[in-house]
């Protein structure tokens, strides 16, 4: 006698949306759904051989009907597949192989991500003196498991989701705690409190899964000891991964999602970078650079000759570094009736400061301001969220291109217009930095705005002067 669990989704005319094909379509969102939000995927992690059952997807359209075998295990997403391939490190792996403080190798360096599986014990190892006491017995009861994994930056979550889907704009994968009890996810995801890397945690994706725990009637939710326990190896495994960012790309290297592929030799390299120029062009002479920044050089390169074209009057650069602990040290000295000094109007001198910065003196000069270069915004925030050495209230510039990330949690951008042109301290700043807790505003040189102001026709390049950019 044929024995098994037959499941049938339908939409009535009552639900939201009415027609399931609005929730989803196609065989691959359907099996990427089920995989992720249901019972189907099951949480393993290592123990595949407790599954002794399969899955038959079957999907009816309007146009015809298709029948697949489904996985039935939770889809990691080290798991998806990508051509060009993903480079996503397991770090367990490596380990085996390599002491856990060495430097990475060389064929290590520039992953798309890394990912690591705890058993109990290892995970129990990975936690305080202190936490190992307070759950000693759930650690006992219940056989936690972790999963954790974390891409160089936010935006390889809207591709993998891509190529687990076939369309864009579907999110079944993404960052946050999964907690699953006897192989079950429960509800959506958790919130826990990093002690350390908060804005590095928001990219990371932590799986915990627990033998016979109980939760609630409703799978919302589980014993508060449990949840503090998942909360706890979630935060043991964000301060583990902090700790691995060696191995991965520098984070906001690419400005789109598109511009993933390692660069393995020269060749790959000359290819990419001609195809980039085809579809990003920076077309606006006498600006040497033919295509908008892909890191942080090209930003460096591209800000020197707005420089030495008075998009920034009065800088002068004394040096540049790749070794200290800050990129450059520059400072302002002009006349005050220098071209492009003083604001008129968004369409006149759009970047200049307002009469109130001028004052009433002949001559704009400033001290000596420290100056931080990144490919985008996202980087400088890593660093100062991190174990870098750089302080937020040493900073006074951050030229970058633009941000890939919408906001920071912890921070706020905020645009220079016309409402609040009394804080721009000089010129050439388009963007304003705060962090919170702090009385020291960092100004943002985006060079993405200034670039639009330029072709727009709203801000004026002049011909190159040697007098113009001082190094030293």
């Amino acid at each position: 006698m044929l024995r098994g669990t037959y499941i049938r989704v339908q939409f009535s005319e009552h639900t939201h949306p009415r027609s399931l094909s609005r929730l989803a379509g196609t065989m691959p969102i359907w099996a990427a759904l089920l995989r992720t939000k249901t019972a189907i995927g099951q949480i393993l992690l290592g123990r595949d051989a407790l599954v002794d059952f399969k899955v038959t997807l079957r999907v009816v359209t309007a146009s015809g009907e298709e029948v697949q075998d489904t996985t039935p295990r939770f889809l990691f997403p080290h798991e998806v597949l990508r051509n060009p391939a993903f480079r996503f490190l397991n770090l367990g792996d490596y380990y085996r192989t390599h002491p856990e403080r060495s430097q990475p190798s060389v064929e290590t360096i520039r992953q798309d991500g890394v990912y690591l599986v705890w058993d109990t014990d290892r995970l129990q190892q990975a936690l305080t003196a202190e936490q190992q006491k307070t759950f000693e017995a759930e650690v006992k009861d219940y056989s936690p498991f972790l999963y954790a994994f974390l891409p160089y930056q936010g935006s390889v979550w809207a591709d993998i989701n891509e190529q687990s889907t076939g369309v864009k704009n579907r999110n079944y994968l993404y960052p946050g705690l999964v907690i699953g009890i006897n192989r079950q996810r429960l509800a959506d995801t958790f919130e826990f409190s990093p002690t350390r890397f908060e804005t590095f945690s928001r990219n990371a994706l932590i799986v915990v899964h627990f033998d016979g725990a109980r939760p609630d009637q409703g799978r919302k939710t589980l014993q508060e000891e449990v949840l503090g326990l998942a909360q706890r190896a979630a935060d043991r495994a964000i301060q583990y991964l902090a700790n691995q960012r060696a191995f991965l790309r520098p984070a906001g290297e690419s400005p789109t999602p598109d511009q993933r592929q390692v660069e393995r030799d020269h060749q790959d390299w000359m290819f990419n970078v001609r195809t980039h120029a085809q579809s990003s062009p920076l077309l606006m002479p006498p600006v040497s650079y033919v295509s908008i920044p892909l890191v942080e050089q090209d930003v460096i390169g591209l800000f020197h000759q707005l420089v030495a074209l008075g998009v920034f009057p009065g800088m002068r650069v004394f040096a540049t570094s790749q070794v200290k602990t800050y990129d450059c040290l520059v400072q302002y000295d002009s006349p005050s009736g220098a071209r492009g000094m003083r604001y008129v109007s968004p369409n006149d001198s759009p970047l200049g400061v307002a009469p109130f910065i001028l004052g009433t003196s002949a001559k704009f000069q400033t001290g000596l301001l420290t100056l931080e270069f990144k490919n985008n915004l996202d980087g400088l925030i890593d660093d100062l969220d991190g174990d870098s050495p750089k302080k937020f209230s040493n900073i006074n510039i951050c030229v970058c291109w633009s941000s890939v990330a919408g906001s920071f949690k912890g921070y706020q951008v905020e645009e220079v217009e016309e409402r609040n042109l009394e804080e721009r301290q000089y010129p050439g700043v388009t963007h304003l930095l705060r962090k919170d807790g702090e009385g020291h505003v960092v100004q943002l040189i985006m060079l993405a705005r200034v670039v639009d102001m330029i072709n727009a026709g709203n801000l004026r390049l002049s011909e190159p002067s040697p007098q113009t950019v001082e190094a030293r």
